[in-house]
């Protein structure tokens, strides 16, 4: 995971595309729903960090065929909107929402951003579509779970009983949310969805001692942690995390 480490060390990460940043040699574990990308403290570092590790890699079928990042000079009058689906947006605590209002209230008052209302069609499902499909895509990596945490025995054991059927139809999820998606923004070209990355700042951790020697798992939380970071995983867009204040906000629309 990128953007939800980074979220809860109020830190930067970038989610890049589908194989836009080679893995190799490094197996790959999810081949349609996981990539790689940098974590960082600043926004310098994570464009230097992107710069080095997204340059075409000749023995990667498809990092290959991107070209070398580029530094385009973005011009002033650029399309400056922001996407907002309020259900969905809302499903955060309190806190979190307060937050992300706030930093979204910045960007459209001092940066000239202009803030829209969006729908997204297929949330709960397309949440459910991605875990079975990521879990299944793990589950085909590891047929032997021997020497896994209990916890990662259950889950790819779960991801190894999807059926065809199943999902196939994940994947019929799938394809009308980047349907979507896509007329999304070709009718609103410059669009940024916003969310935020996660539903909450954090949480106690109740085992003490025992939980952070061993680890904690929490299938409730999992899934609540998850609820806005799937849907750029599924349709294979690039996602920017960024600490929501001010100053950070304001580094991030430089």
């Amino acid at each position: 995971s990128i953007r939800i480490p980074s979220n809860y060390c109020g830190v930067f990460g970038l989610k890049t595309s589908h194989g836009r940043v080679s893995i190799r040699p490094t197996p790959s574990l999810a081949a349609s729903t996981g990539v790689v990308g940098p974590i960082a403290a600043n926004m310098a570092d994570l464009e230097v960090a992107y710069r080095v590790m997204a340059a075409p890699d000749a023995l990667n079928p498809t990092s290959s065929l991107f070209a070398a990042p580029s530094y385009p000079r973005l011009s002033d009058d650029r399309p400056k909107l922001l996407g907002i689906c309020k259900g969905w947006f809302d499903r955060a605590d309190p806190s979190v929402r307060a937050a992300c209002r706030s930093a979204v209230d910045y960007l459209s008052t001092n940066l000239g951003y202009k803030v829209i209302d969006i729908e997204l069609p297929l949330l709960s499902e397309g949440q459910s579509a991605h875990a079975m499909t990521i879990l299944a895509e793990i589950a085909s990596a590891f047929p032997d779970v021997r020497g896994l945490t209990a916890a990662n025995k259950v889950l790819i054991s779960v991801g190894s009983r999807a059926g065809a059927i199943d999902l196939l139809q994940a994947q019929k999820v799938r394809t009308v949310l980047m349907q979507h998606l896509a007329h999304l923004y070709q009718t609103h070209p410059g669009l940024v969805i916003v969310t935020p990355t996660t539903p909450n700042a954090g949480w106690h951790i109740k085992g003490g001692a025992a939980d952070l020697k061993y680890g904690v798992s929490d299938g409730d939380m999992t899934v609540r942690n998850m609820e806005y970071v799937w849907l750029a995983n599924f349709a294979g867009c690039p996602v920017l995390t960024a600490p929501v204040s001010d100053k950070g906000i304001a580094k991030l629309a430089r």
